[in-house]
């Protein structure tokens, strides 16, 4: 499993031991990338709720159902807003 992680999250995963087989890397920007050898769903689990804080890479598959998963929670909370407020960018979940 392969997951990248910006600045902001990066010193939080390097203080960490995730995984007996952890390995880290350090990326441009002060992010860090996190591979692990995991052989249980159990351990992929973990992995999925820290996608949550980065970008899965690898497995696909985990990558694809961590995006389903933020995909959703973004609706849910523009679903929350006042009516018209999601046509308004400033309340537009993901903009800068």
């Amino acid at each position: 499993m392969v997951i990248r992680f910006g600045a902001r999250a990066a010193d939080y995963i390097r203080e960490k031991k995730w995984h007996a087989s952890q390995t880290l890397r350090d990326l441009k920007g002060g992010g860090v990338e996190l591979r692990m050898k995991l052989s249980s769903l159990a351990e992929v689990q973990r992995g999925f709720e820290l996608g949550r804080r980065g970008r899965v890479v690898q497995p696909p598959e985990l990558a694809a159902s961590v995006q389903a998963a933020r995909r959703k929670s973004w609706r849910a909370a523009e679903e929350s807003f006042p009516a018209g407020a999601a046509a308004d960018p400033r309340f537009r979940l993901g903009a800068a």
